[in-house]
């Protein structure tokens, strides 16, 4: 294997580490952790609700990863859970969730302006084309 290519997996990881950290300053305004995010983007995205099953199999997370995150949304605020007690449970954002959500959304774009800002049109269009280049070996 090519050494140069070694570098891959740390770049990557340290891409998406830095993206993370900059959507953890939205977070941390509103006492929240990375673990949250995944459920309040797709309840956002749900506004009819969904139980906890159907988030975690649309989101690939594990059951005790959503209960301990579920938990703590409702304990502040931003998520509502309807029929306390049985399996059927549908969870809600609230507004102050929304509010967040359209808050990183901002953020985000921000953040993808600040890229644009420092790479070409050519330069994102050959980045795009070689990340799908290396995805398409996972699949």
């Amino acid at each position: 294997m090519n050494q140069d290519m070694n570098f891959l997996p740390i770049l990557f990881a340290t891409l998406h580490k830095r993206m993370m950290d900059y959507h953890q300053q939205v977070l941390s305004k509103y006492g929240l952790a990375k673990i949250h995010m995944p459920y309040l983007m797709i309840l956002f995205e749900h506004p009819e609700g969904m139980t906890q099953k159907e988030m975690t199999e649309k989101l690939f997370l594990d059951k005790a990863h959503a209960s301990r995150a579920l938990k703590d949304l409702i304990h502040l605020g931003f998520v509502r859970k309807d029929e306390e007690g049985t399996y059927k449970n549908k969870y809600y954002i609230l507004d102050i969730g929304k509010t967040l959500i359209q808050e990183s959304r901002s953020e985000g774009l921000r953040l993808r302006e600040k890229l644009a800002s420092v790479l070409t049109k050519d330069e994102i269009e050959q980045f795009r084309h070689i990340s799908n280049k290396i995805m398409s070996i996972f699949e």
